[in-house]
């Protein structure tokens, strides 16, 4: 989805575009289930900004830590008015 956001410290997804794509979700029935950003210099864990904007509270929000490029750490919450709380995650390798 695009960015709006003229800064590089934050991502602002286009609000037409999710709309649009949040009305095509309920016309297939579908549901969020995850949401996937990354930090690129700071740990795998959900900025004041990103609680701010967590507007999904049964979606886990997958974030990406490469704040050290040779090892990024992936980790997943639920952000809602109660806090944030951490979702095990595990990563299958599918390619085999």
């Amino acid at each position: 989805m695009t960015n709006t956001y003229e800064g590089i410290d934050f991502y602002e997804v286009d609000g037409l575009e999710l709309l649009n794509l949040s009305k095509e979700v309920d016309d297939l029935g579908w549901e969020f289930v995850a949401i996937y950003h990354s930090h690129p210099v700071s740990q795998a864990y959900p900025s004041a900004r990103d609680c701010e904007f967590a507007f999904y509270p049964d979606t886990v929000y997958l974030i990406c830590s490469l704040e050290d490029p040779e090892s990024p750490v992936l980790r997943g919450f639920l952000i809602s008015d109660s806090g944030v709380n951490e979702c095990p995650i595990q990563v299958v390798d599918i390619s085999t």
